[in-house]
């Protein structure tokens, strides 16, 4: 007897602790996802703190950027511009959730209302009330959605800016080494004939 109230209390332990994992888990998928973008944004904000600081440097012996200056430059512009695609994905992500959940939602809203209807003309004010407050819900979920998408609309907008401003920086570069090359050219001209004049 003593055996089997032990062996009851054992399955009872085992069907709460499962229960317990399963409603865990289920609560861990949203923070995940946006433990993961605030990591990735995180990241992001220490790389434009990176190039802040790459940018401030004039490592030059006539006190301007130096060619490893802008390359350091280009090079945390490059990871932002892929950290940004990273956000951007992560962002997708969550939008492919949310659009599910709404999906799920306006499947569930349609069935409740099938359902509703098969039910007595008595239950309309019951039925109008929950009807309303699926909308409510399901509105609600359309307008996160547009924030998100606004999000992303940010995002893709610092993309391209990003992209620009390499373009711009890759443009500076080849100018300066074409006016570095200008300069050597000069000077070792200038030397040769100098040399010449002496001899």
């Amino acid at each position: 007897m003593r055996q089997i109230l032990l062996l009851f209390a054992l399955f009872l332990f085992n069907v709460n602790l499962t229960l317990a994992q399963d409603s865990a888990a289920t609560q861990t998928a949203p923070n995940t996802a946006t433990e993961n973008l605030n990591r990735l944004l995180h990241e992001r904000a220490q790389m434009i703190k990176d190039y802040e600081y790459y940018n401030a440097q004039n490592s030059n012996f006539w006190g301007k950027k130096s060619k490893k200056d802008l390359l350091n430059i280009i090079d945390v512009l490059k990871k932002v511009i892929n950290k940004d695609s990273e956000i951007i994905r992560e962002i997708n992500l969550v939008n492919l959730r949310k659009q599910a959940e709404i999906k799920a939602a306006r499947a569930q809203a349609e069935n409740q209302k099938k359902q509703i209807e098969f039910r007595s003309i008595d239950d309309k004010r019951v039925v109008s009330d929950n009807l309303y407050a699926l909308k409510t819900q399901i509105q609600n979920m359309e307008n996160k959605e547009k924030v998100k998408q606004r999000q992303i609309n940010a995002l893709e907008e610092s993309l391209t800016i990003s992209k620009e401003t390499i373009q711009k920086l890759e443009q500076l570069i080849a100018v300066s080494v074409v006016a570095i090359l200008g300069l050597a050219i000069f000077a070792f001209t200038r030397t040769n004939k100098s040399k010449r004049k002496k001899i």
